[in-house]
């Protein structure tokens, strides 16, 4: 219920009857480009390479984390919210603890865009797909890479795990709905031309 334009704004919105609850705007010379909606806090990850954090029935400014060098292009926050994970336009991935703001580590595998990032129920594990055609499982405790999947053309734009923590779905620029075991790391099965042009976003029911 939450949502970020391109001209600077953040909105909170009422979903029974679809009233604006509350906005803010973002700092001066930036715009949102992704979004995490937590239970006390939005955090939108910024084209000038910050995370800035909103109250999440006010949306009150709280806090910017400069995060990145550029554009965070993709975030997400661990299910017991004690840490998040941002993503850059350069390709690396950074852990960040929440309340601190203390960088844990950084995750360098990626060679561009990170699309998109998606964190195990378990808190300890993550997956994220990037733009140079990568989808990388990551064991965060151990902080370092225990899969990687190669999608054959174009950028991955998106990535969802399945309820089992082992099958992951993707899709990109290719235009299909690739399956993939993340145990043997191969691809399962795809749906060829499952639109008619790039796809942007994919998720599964839990």
């Amino acid at each position: 219920r939450v949502s970020v334009s391109a001209d600077a704004t953040l909105r909170l919105w009422d979903l029974n009857d679809y009233a604006v609850l509350a906005k803010a705007t973002l700092p001066e010379n930036t715009k949102g480009l992704c979004v995490a909606y937590l239970t006390e806090f939005i955090l939108v990850g910024c084209e000038n390479g910050q995370v800035c954090c909103f109250d999440s029935e006010t949306c009150e400014r709280l806090w910017e984390l400069d995060a990145h060098r550029f554009p965070v292009t993709a975030i997400a926050a661990s299910h017991n919210e004690k840490f998040i994970l941002t993503g850059c336009d350069d390709g690396d991935i950074r852990v960040w603890l929440l309340r601190t703001r203390e960088l844990v580590c950084s995750l360098q595998e990626n060679h561009s865009t990170v699309h998109r990032i998606v964190i195990f129920a378990d808190d300890m594990h993550a997956l994220s797909c990037s733009r140079d055609r990568h989808i990388f499982c990551w064991n965060l405790k151990e902080e370092r890479r225990t899969a990687t999947l190669v999608q054959r053309l174009g950028a991955v734009y998106s990535v969802d795990v399945f309820a089992d923590q082992s099958v992951v779905v993707s899709v990109g620029q290719d235009r299909r709905l690739s399956f993939w075991d993340l145990r043997a790391s191969e691809l399962i099965m795809s749906i060829e031309y499952a639109h008619q042009a790039d796809i942007r976003c994919v998720a599964v029911s839990k």
